[in-house]
């Protein structure tokens, strides 16, 4: 009996190769350079297959189009970047942008935008531009990815040489009381000064902030004495002129200039980017938010989301016990000086004889706005005590943060939050019995 063929649906039925076929095609796809190729047969034609015309397929002419702007020179392409400052160009085309890519350029636009250097030579903000748009260039560029903490810190020694000349050169001033008066020519003196004393410039104190040296000489004429100060680690650098009546032992200061990079230049329309407001929080990243903040950038709360990319931001500094970046997202004093965390020595008051009737000068002391005292602006709410109280077991240092803002909105007489307080000093919990006398002093 003769069995019933089965058919497979879907599946092509494959004819049968010659042994011909199967050696021309085994042959072409041998990787092996020695194979030879088979003759085809060519009984059919008077002309052999070697002397036959080759008709190969015609290939597509494929030529990019590019814009008289992508075709300028590089030199050209950046005078006419610097001169409008807008930071659309770059991304306009891979072209542009590749031009427009050097170090050198993004380095003097950020100290022609952001560092509030506004001498001629420096400057690179055109008259024609409005603060808005000053503000959305500035924003702009803070979102940046390249524009980061380290990149920010390798332009500090540029900025300090820089900000010396502009303001030595405004008050036709010599360099150390000696030589021409101060101009672009005395920035590779200024620069290996820098350099020499990178040591006491580049300090820490025992505290862990950045260290303030002092640099001071006479100068002939008015003013009669020069004092600077600089920090090369935060990027700060104090003027103070002073004369001194020897007769009667008087000293008077006749100004003080201070100036920080990314401080107080940025415009009022500058908003901080949300990379800054979220976490993973690290010691760079609150640094850098530091910066902003203290640069006059702020959250825009209605036009866009970075609002909300605070509030959770603020939820996983809680999370990861980050006291630095509670204090930088909420609502802190005010925009108003404050006194600073550390007082920065500056220059001596009046001197004053001592017991020994030797003259000695008392450090006087400058307060300056303090940038974790502003913050973004976040106010605390229940939500926020509960949960580093009650999940993350209460950290002191960040929920004194948050008890310390300068507004906040908490209820003291949350049930849980006392029930776990109880529960937690029967067990010697220190943290608790502190939270105890903060919330409930009596």
């Amino acid at each position: 009996m003769d069995r019933t063929p089965i058919r497979i649906r879907g599946k092509k039925k494959v004819p049968a190769r010659t042994t011909g076929a199967r050696q021309s095609t085994k042959s072409m796809l041998s990787s092996d350079p020695k194979a030879k190729r088979p003759w085809s047969d060519t009984s059919g034609s008077s002309t052999p297959a070697a002397k036959l015309p080759c008709q190969a397929a015609p290939k597509l002419q494929r030529t990019k189009c590019s814009s008289r702007l992508e075709l300028l020179p590089t030199e050209l392409l950046e005078t006419i970047f610097f001169y409008c400052v807008n930071i659309s160009l770059p991304q306009a085309s891979p072209a542009i942008g590749h031009k427009l890519a050097s170090t050198l350029v993004k380095s003097r636009l950020v100290l022609g935008t952001l560092s509030g250097l506004d001498s001629i030579d420096y400057s690179i903000i055109p008259w024609s531009i409005t603060s808005r748009e000053l503000g959305d260039a500035q924003s702009a560029i803070l979102r940046q990815k390249w524009m980061t903490l380290p990149f920010l810190k390798r332009l500090i020694p540029d900025f300090i040489v820089k900000t010396i000349v502009q303001e030595f050169g405004l008050r036709k001033l010599q360099w150390m009381g000696e030589g021409p008066v101060v101009s672009q020519e005395s920035e590779p003196i200024i620069r290996k000064y820098l350099e020499d004393n990178a040591l006491r410039f580049d300090h820490t104190s025992r505290t862990g902030l950045p260290a303030f040296w002092e640099v001071s000489w006479t100068v002939e004429g008015y003013p009669d004495g020069m004092l600077m100060g600089i920090g090369l680690r935060d990027g700060l650098v104090t003027f103070s002129s002073f004369g001194d009546h020897r007769e009667d032992s008087e000293t008077y200061w006749d100004f003080i200039e201070t100036r920080r990079i990314l401080s107080n230049p940025l415009s009022r329309g500058c908003q901080i980017p949300e990379k800054l407001l979220h976490g993973p929080w690290t010691d760079e990243k609150c640094e850098f938010l530091e910066i902003a903040i203290r640069g006059n950038a702020q959250v825009d709360w209605v036009a866009s989301t970075s609002g909300e990319v605070a509030e959770k931001g603020l939820m996983q500094a809680i999370e990861e016990h980050n006291a630095r970046a509670t204090r930088a997202l909420l609502a802190r004093i005010g925009s108003g000086p404050q006194p600073c965390d550390s007082t920065i020595t500056l220059f001596p008051r009046e001197p004053t004889p001592n017991a020994d009737g030797q003259w000695v000068s008392e450090p006087h002391s400058i307060y300056r706005e303090d940038p974790i005292r502003r913050g973004v602006g976040i106010i605390p709410q229940q939500k926020h005590l509960r949960k580093a109280v009650l999940e993350e077991g209460c950290p002191r240092d960040v929920v004194e943060a948050l008890l310390e803002a300068a507004e906040t909105n908490f209820d003291f007489d949350d049930g849980d939050i006392l029930q776990w307080i109880t529960g937690e000093m029967g067990q010697g919990n220190k943290d608790a019995e502190w939270l105890r006398e903060y919330v409930s002093p009596d």
